[in-house]
């Protein structure tokens, strides 16, 4: 099996070294694809500005947060998000049940 991996042409040979490589798509620190959002951390009253998700804020910002407080805010964040998704489900079932019902 690991001689069809080496011949897969999928596997990366490269001979250049890891810092003169083009930086990919992914995040290199936590490895996470970012949205194509525009990563501001700004609130705008516009839909069409550029934002960030709370899930890309946590998966981001967790490795470098070094104070309590910090911390305690990105975890404040994962709740917020928790809360909006049990929400959103809620949300969900009841109006598949109301459709059941019809």
């Amino acid at each position: 099996m690991s001689g069809l991996l080496r011949s897969h042409s999928l596997i990366e040979k490269s001979s250049e070294p890891v810092a003169t490589r083009r930086p990919s798509r992914l995040n290199s620190a936590q490895n996470t694809p970012l949205p194509c959002s525009g990563n501001s951390h700004n609130i705008s009253p516009s839909l069409l500005s550029p934002a960030t998700t709370i899930s890309a804020t946590i998966a981001n910002e967790f490795t470098e947060a070094t104070s309590n407080l910090y911390t305690s805010s990105l975890i404040a964040l994962g709740l917020i998000l928790f809360v909006i998704t049990f929400l959103v489900l809620g949300f969900a079932k009841w109006m598949l049940a109301r459709a059941e019902v019809k």
